[in-house]
């Protein structure tokens, strides 16, 4: 099987419409698209308490400490196909680390505040509500010259635009049409952490190679994980109810935290990858392209499965009102797209 980091042929039919950075994060986007259904699943239906945050927290440390064996496993069979700089894990430079733990600092707090969010909303919504990261990653790029503010400005407007028509969920002109305390969470907590760890993740991945960085990134998380939780369970004095909870889930909740973390694994290792060869807010909209596979996941599933994700909308004008974002933002993701090419082109 031949690298997918390996540069395309000239001329090829593919090569006309993906550059390797785009390739990648797409890739990352069915991966990301996956994930939120499983997410929703496992808080829905396999780890259940009494408080819902005790259950937010064990899935976080299930979660968290299961990924580190199978992202070891996964690196040494699938990580020199995604990243040919890869060969085998090794602990990278300091700087490697000091990226790494920044990172898996913020990965534990702003995953927390994701699977609360993922509780109260639809798969369809918390995807979708991604696209609002890109505001904080374009002045990044802005300023650091990767990108023209005067060539992004328009497109960025169309994602914001795009992200809010694909994430109502009742069709009425009133505040309710959203779950605030959940939008901030996703918005600030979620997505406004994730676009600085995004930045911290791009640092990481090219001062060593996009395979390595994650696996660190991953075993810092873990621990910065354990520690969030234990900090949290007893400032709430609810640490017996977590400890029920973990004892009466770990077995059930095992199997299914394999799962989302073999989908996991491919969306951030891809995505880290792909930060490596194109600007970091353009890569992380390409990656946004989940939006667009989630409304008819999230139908489909809703369909085949019943229950399985909970309930979803059933106005038919709320998808309508979804599938004009979504169209939305399949514009924006094509006109990144040629903005993204163009931008390595002009860096070579």
């Amino acid at each position: 099987m031949k690298s997918l980091n390996r540069e395309v042929r000239e001329g090829s039919w593919w090569s006309k419409w993906f550059t390797k950075a785009a390739f990648l994060a797409l890739l990352s986007s069915v991966a990301v698209a996956l994930g939120s259904l499983f997410n929703k699943h496992i808080l829905q239906s396999v780890i259940i308490s009494p408080d819902d945050t005790s259950a937010v927290l064990v899935f976080l440390l299930i979660g968290s400490w299961v990924r580190v064996p199978v992202n070891w496993g996964l690196n040494f069979i699938f990580g020199n196909r995604i990243e040919q700089d890869y060969h085998k894990l090794t602990y990278g430079s300091a700087k490697t680390q000091t990226w790494a733990v920044t990172s898996g600092i913020i990965g534990a707090i702003q995953t927390w505040c994701f699977l609360l969010a993922v509780q109260s909303l639809d798969p369809s919504v918390i995807t979708a509500l991604g696209g609002l990261a890109v505001i904080y990653l374009v002045f990044y790029d802005v300023i650091k010259g990767a990108v023209s503010w005067r060539k992004v400005w328009f497109v960025v407007t169309v994602v914001l635009v795009g992200g809010f028509l694909t994430s109502v969920n009742k069709f009425e002109l009133s505040f309710s049409v959203l779950n605030w305390g959940a939008f901030l969470l996703l918005v600030v907590g979620r997505y406004g952490l994730g676009a600085v760890s995004s930045v911290v993740d791009q640092e990481g991945s090219r001062s060593s190679d996009g395979v390595t960085y994650s696996f660190w990134r991953g075993f810092w998380f873990a621990l910065s994980s354990t520690v969030l939780v234990i900090l949290v369970s007893y400032a709430r004095g609810y640490w017996q109810d977590f400890v029920i909870t973990l004892r009466q889930c770990l077995l059930v909740a095992l199997p299914w935290n394999i799962v989302l973390f073999l989908i996991s694994y491919f969306s951030v290792t891809l995505r880290n990858t792909a930060s490596r060869y194109g600007a970091i807010s353009v890569v992380s909209i390409l990656n946004n392209f989940s939006i667009v596979l989630i409304i008819p996941l999230t139908i489909a599933t809703n369909y085949l499965l019943p229950g399985f994700i909970g309930e979803i909308p059933s106005d038919i004008r709320v998808w309508l009102v979804r599938i004009s974002g979504l169209l939305l933002l399949l514009w924006s993701t094509n006109s990144l797209r040629r903005l993204d090419k163009q931008a390595v082109t002009e860096a070579s």
